[in-house]
Order: C-alpha cells, then sequence, then structure tokens
C-alpha cells in the first residue's frame, strides 16, 4: 500500500482532450512523465497507482496523457482537477536537462527544409488535436501545408538558425 510519505505532488489533471481518455495534465514539479513506472491519483481517499500509455507535450507544463484502462471522455472526466503524485524515489530532477527539451510551440517560426536543401516554408502554428501531430506550414505561394511532425520524419533541428531538416516520403507534399 502506498502511503503519503511516500508520494511528492508533482501536477494535477486539469481537463480531457478528445474522446479516447487523454487529458490534459499540467506539471508543477519539472520532471519527466515516462520515466516513473507509474503516478498516483487519489481517488475517493485511495492512493491510486496508474500506469502511463503515452505522453505528448503540448508546451512547458501541459502535457496530453494516456493512462491504462483510461479509454473514454466520461473515464478521464472523473480524474480531472485530481493531483498527480510522484514516488519520491522515482523523481529524478534533472533541471539542467530541462533547457535540452523542445516543445512545438518553439519550433513556430522555423523553416522547414527538406532533404534536397530546399526550404518548402515556415512553420506558423501546429495542430494538436488529433493522435497525430502536425506542423501547419506556409509556403512562399503563401498556401497552407500540413506536414506530419513526426520523429521519424526529423532528420536535423538546429535550434540557433531556426529550421527543421525533414526527409519527407515521396508524394507526401508537391515540391
Amino acid at each position: 500500500m502506498i502511503t503519503n510519505n511516500q508520494i511528492i505532488p508533482i501536477g494535477y489533471c486539469a481537463k480531457t482532450h478528445g474522446i479516447k481518455g487523454e487529458l490534459n495534465v499540467v506539471i508543477t514539479q519539472y520532471c519527466n512523465l515516462e520515466q516513473f513506472s507509474c503516478v498516483i491519483i487519489q481517488v475517493e481517499g485511495i492512493l491510486v497507482p496508474f500506469y502511463i500509455e503515452s505522453v505528448r507535450p503540448r508546451n512547458n507544463e501541459i502535457f496530453l496523457v494516456k493512462f491504462q484502462g483510461i479509454n473514454t471522455d466520461e473515464d478521464a472526466l472523473e480524474l480531472v482537477n485530481h493531483s498527480i503524485f510522484a514516488l519520491k524515489e522515482e523523481l529524478e530532477i534533472d533541471e539542467s536537462k530541462e533547457d535540452d527539451i523542445v516543445y512545438f510551440e518553439d519550433l513556430v517560426g522555423f523553416d522547414i527544409i527538406v532533404d534536397s536543401n530546399k526550404k518548402i516554408g515556415q512553420i506558423i502554428d501546429y495542430d494538436d488535436s488529433t493522435d497525430n501531430m502536425l506542423f501547419i506550414v506556409k509556403n512562399k505561394a503563401n498556401d497552407e501545408l500540413l506536414i506530419p511532425a513526426t520523429e521519424d520524419f526529423v532528420v536535423e533541428i538546429d535550434i540557433n538558425k531556426k529550421y527543421i531538416l525533414m526527409l519527407l516520403p515521396e508524394g507526401l507534399i508537391n515540391l
């Protein structure tokens, strides 16, 4: 049984996201959610472990989190406004790594370069409303392109020169 002296608060469930049980989780204690074997949420007075299925960053402190067994909006709604705790023994605070994390909001204004060193446009926004994150890119013709923001396509991110080099599948966009 988990006791109060074994846990430390790290954030809270702010609201639901979508219909598949995801939650907007606000992190108040810098940490990597994926480092934990589970997080703890107090439900009806009992400290209950919840196992993380997936985590997607929205910005520096808000993450879209899917817990195992929470599969509907109704399930997720029951956790809204509940604090989230981590086991003290698993909490590794390394603030030096905080600066190494790149969030989607940080990439707005970056150029998208394809493998042939051709600039296809600039990121003007991102769409995180589905499981597949998308860059919204404006090209020279002032058209908006939607490009999957998956690690599989990213070759390099240069923070100083503000560009992302991507290797996109043939036919994904017309160059």
